[in-house]
């Protein structure tokens, strides 16, 4: 039986996994004792990364001998463990990293609310070439979604998450609220 290889990866999603595994029992045991709402987004985010690095650490550790050889040596064509190329896989990583700057500077330029159904449009139509249809269906769902979770779990008012820089300068230059405009009844 050959010792499991500690390769960067390997290490990297044991880190990453470690810290999730600290995410998810603060929550339970920790700050989640005194208010399950303020758990509630740690526990929603950190279970689902928990398990995918850990997935990351399953997979890395069933990759053969004789592809850790082919790694070992390099090849003019270097191949990731999905399959693809090495230089599809920076692009890809440039590509998704482009996204979430973006959402970012979204959120900063035009508040969460806005930005994450703006968001979800399209990244389903841009990068997941899909119909018009299903991307705007997206886009709604998401709007639907978060102000749900917002509204009727956490009872934050619209007002509250509407803001962003664009949209506060707005209102200065408008004179009036433009959160009457964005409103979606819920019966919580």
């Amino acid at each position: 039986m050959s010792p499991i290889p500690l390769s960067p990866r390997v290490a990297f999603a044991a880190f990453l996994s470690a810290i999730f595994v600290w995410v998810v029992l603060d929550a339970l045991f920790g700050f989640g004792q005194r208010s399950s709402r303020a758990a509630l987004f740690p526990l929603v985010i950190g279970m689902p990364a928990l398990g995918l690095s850990l997935l990351v650490i399953v997979g890395e550790l069933r990759v053969t001998r004789a592809e850790r050889a082919l790694r070992a040596a390099g090849s003019a064509v270097r191949v990731t463990p999905g399959g693809i190329s090495e230089r599809m896989a920076n692009r890809r990583t440039v590509a998704i990293l482009a996204w979430i700057v973006g959402f970012y500077a979204g959120i900063w330029l035009f508040g969460f609310m806005l930005t994450a159904p703006l968001a979800t449009f399209l990244y389903i139509r841009v990068a997941g070439k899909e119909s018009l249809r299903l991307s705007i269906g997206g886009g709604v769902v998401s709007w639907l979604f978060f102000n749900g979770i917002f509204q009727c779990l956490l009872s934050i008012p619209l007002e509250e998450r509407l803001g962003g820089a664009v949209i506060n300068r707005l209102e200065e230059l408008l004179g009036f609220d433009l959160n009457q405009f964005f409103l979606v009844p819920f019966i919580c």
